[in-house]
Order: C-alpha cells, then sequence, then structure tokens
C-alpha cells in the first residue's frame, strides 16, 4: 500500500510539473549580441495581467523586442534590397560650393590668379580616346582668338598632363601655330592645361596681360 502511494505521489509531481510547463509562456527578445529569456511563471504576480505593461522589466523587455525587429527588418533590406538613393545624390559643383574659399579682391591676386581667371572655363575638350589633327587646328584658332585658352583633358590616352601639353602643343604646331607655344599653368587636380601665345609670359610679369576686368555695374 505505502509503495503504491508512493507512485501516486511522484505521478502527481510529474503531472504537475509538465502542466507548468505546458501553461508557461516566455518573453523572448533578441538583440545582437544576447537574448532573454523571461518565463511568466517566474515573476512576481504583480506582473501579470493588467500590471505587466507597466513593469519596468515587460518594459524593457518590450523595448529590446521592437530593437530586434527593427534590426531584422534593416538586416532584410540590407540583403534583399537596393538602396534607394535618388534624392541622396550630390552634384560635384555643390560639394565645391560648399567648400569654396572666401572671394579674393582681384588687385590682391598674383599675375597667375589673374590670368586663370580671364580664362572662364575650357574652350577645348580631349576624351578618352586621346587628342586627333581637328584639336590641333582648334586650338591654333582659339590662341589666335584668345590668346589663352584652357584646354580639359581625359588623362587615360597621355598619362600625364605634361604628355598632353606636348601632344596638343605638337598638332597645333602641325596646323600652323608657332612652335612656341607656352605653357601657363596646369593644374592636376582639374585636369586643365592653359596654353597661351608665345610672349604671354613675358606680358604678365610687366602686368599688361591680363586687362583688368570691366568695372561692376552698380545698381542706382
Amino acid at each position: 500500500m505505502m509503495v503504491e502511494n508512493n507512485r501516486n505521489f511522484h505521478h502527481c509531481r510529474v503531472y504537475a510539473l509538465l502542466s507548468i510547463l505546458a501553461s508557461t509562456t516566455f518573453l523572448i527578445s533578441v538583440t545582437p549580441s544576447s537574448a532573454f529569456i523571461i518565463p511568466t511563471w517566474s515573476r512576481p504576480a504583480n506582473l501579470v495581467g493588467a500590471n505587466r505593461e507597466k513593469s519596468p522589466v515587460c518594459r524593457e523587455a518590450s523595448t529590446m523586442t521592437r530593437s530586434g525587429e527593427l534590426l531584422d527588418s534593416w538586416s532584410e533590406q540590407q540583403e534583399g534590397e537596393e538602396p534607394n538613393n535618388d534624392n541622396d545624390e550630390v552634384d560635384e559643383e555643390d560639394i565645391e560650393f560648399l567648400f569654396e574659399e572666401p572671394e579674393v579682391p582681384y588687385e590682391d591676386l598674383d599675375a597667375m590668379e589673374k590670368v586663370w581667371r580671364h580664362a572662364k572655363k575650357p574652350l577645348l575638350r580631349i576624351g578618352g580616346k586621346g587628342a586627333t589633327h581637328s584639336h590641333g587646328n582648334s586650338l591654333r584658332q582659339l590662341l589666335d582668338d584668345h590668346t589663352v585658352v584652357k584646354v580639359k583633358v581625359n588623362t587615360k590616352k597621355f598619362g600625364t598632363l605634361q604628355n598632353a601639353f606636348e601632344t596638343l602643343r605638337d598638332l597645333a604646331i602641325e596646323n600652323g601655330a608657332s612652335p612656341d607655344i607656352e605653357l601657363i599653368q596646369m593644374r592636376e587636380k582639374d585636369k586643365i592645361i592653359l596654353f597661351g601665345l608665345p610672349g604671354t609670359l613675358d606680358k604678365m610679369k610687366d602686368g599688361s596681360f591680363p586687362p583688368p576686368p570691366p568695372p561692376s555695374s552698380s545698381s542706382p
């Protein structure tokens, strides 16, 4: 009789344990570094029911759960979707404008900077395929008209701006330009060469070139 009672007692204990486990719910929140499991039966009674959401423990678990959901959503976007950069594109000209140095009065500029600004923009562009005979002819004509000419160069074919200058100078000479075409300045950052007619550097030294800019018209 005693053995049977003990067996029934153990059966009751096992049944009670299984009942507890079957009725137990878990709060699970996953973060990138760890996982938290909070069983409901381990919480005090005042955390169950209506008071559960007011508990700091439950609020923290809920916050971590939402953080985990946001992280999962972000991971899915990174793996399966391409970012939408339609509104994030920035023009290089806008960047240059943002970091533009303060305007220096024309009288305070050195001769080289005055000439560089005098030739406002490149009048000739050389692409990645290199220079042709027609480029040399265009350079000759432009120099005759403007004294100094900026040339924008893609150095893929030439290797360096110095090589590009020599090639373009030789092409211009083949088209009737003076063999004394001058290299006024090169700017690697802008990939621009400033060509000049013979004698331009001497005129820069004595101040006769470039001519001063026209006075700005004042508003009435």
